[in-house]
């Protein structure tokens, strides 16, 4: 069955989510991330300083990183609801009904399959739920959360974690490279979207 989502075909919402998260994704990795590296890479000063410098210059830039993939998920999620919202009202329907115990990526999968018949690749859905745990854990940074993320995804954590409870926080490390595989995914959720744009 096709996709019911029609969208205003000179101002599409969904063209200008795409745009939006690319150019929130360019602004991290693309302006503050290049030039904290530039920072980094043009210092001179003298041997102590300069550790220090890189020290400073390394964390800046995981948490440049930390910080972007914090705003372009939750632009999503609004971005993500809103359209559902406009839709539903637009098609006069009712909307499948959020339990609240049911995450914002499963309830959204479940939402434009159901009342749309939208299906976006399930693949892009695993990597939505990766970013909205990431986003999650860094936001609010507990002990468990930690834990249960380094189990699900242990290649966000340092080769060396200790086995006593040590806090984990200190060994997460996004990296420029996860960065770009969550952040672009979204992009590419964007542009899978089946929908059709009505110009009149």
């Amino acid at each position: 069955m096709d996709s019911k989502i029609v969208t205003h075909g000179f101002d599409d919402q969904i063209v200008r989510n795409t745009l939006h998260t690319m150019h929130f994704r360019d602004l991290y990795l693309g302006y503050f991330y290049d030039k904290i590296e530039e920072e980094k890479v043009k210092d001179d000063s003298e041997d102590v300083f300069k550790e220090f410098n890189e020290m400073y210059c390394n964390w800046a830039l995981e948490e440049i990183l930390k910080i972007g993939l914090v705003t372009i998920y939750h632009f999503w999620e609004r971005c993500i609801k809103g359209l559902i919202n406009e839709q539903s009202k637009f098609l006069k329907i009712q909307l499948t009904v959020k339990h609240h115990r049911k995450s914002m990526v499963r309830y959204c999968r479940e939402s434009l399959e159901t009342d749309f018949s939208c299906v976006v690749d399930g693949k892009i859905w695993d990597l939505l739920d990766e970013a909205r745990k990431v986003v999650n854990t860094y936001k609010h940074g507990d002990h468990e959360s930690f834990k249960l993320i380094k189990d699900e995804y242990p290649y966000y954590f340092e080769s060396f974690v200790p086995e006593n409870d040590s806090d984990l926080s200190e060994f997460f490390f996004l990296g420029k490279n996860n960065f770009e595989r969550l952040t672009n995914n979204i992009v590419n959720f964007w542009e899978k979207v089946p929908h059709t744009p009505k110009f009149s």
